[in-house]
């Protein structure tokens, strides 16, 4: 009877044992997986302060005005790289205003730019109604 009682107890401790591990295991698995997705994001993140960065030493926009079309309304304006290196990528990000209230965002995609050139901006406007616009930032990369 005692031999039986000693069985059960080394099989309870075991099974318990086995949960305890699995347990840890699960939680070290979390642990990576959240350590992963925090890597990435902050990996993400610091790609996107580098576009703004590129964006606000090399790229400047010029002339923007609204333009009123038919059908549309347009942002246009020039658009200048002013490094002597090609900006890749290069990005416009407004926000449109209605009665200084925002009503939407928009963004233009400019391209990949040469050392010192300029390209227009022509940012057609279908969805919303606005009167006034602020250029949030600007995006770019440049690869060495």
């Amino acid at each position: 009877m005692k031999s039986k009682l000693n069985l059960i107890l080394q099989i309870a401790t075991l099974a318990l044992l086995a949960v305890i591990i699995g347990l840890q295991v699960i939680n070290f698995s979390n642990d990576e997986s959240d350590n992963y997705i925090e890597k990435k994001l902050s990996e993400q993140k610091q790609w996107n302060d580098y576009q703004k960065e590129v964006g606000k030493k090399n790229i400047v926009v010029t002339d923007s005005k609204i333009s009123r079309g038919d059908h549309s309304t347009y942002i246009i304006g020039d658009v200048n790289n002013t490094s002597d290196k090609t900006v890749s990528g290069v990005s416009i990000y407004m926000t449109l205003y209605k009665d200084n209230k925002p009503v939407d965002t928009s963004y233009e995609y400019i391209g990949d730019m040469l050392p010192n050139t300029t390209k227009q901006m022509e940012d057609a406007i279908y969805s919303v109604d606005f009167d006034t616009y602020t250029i949030d930032y600007i995006t770019g990369t440049i690869y060495d």
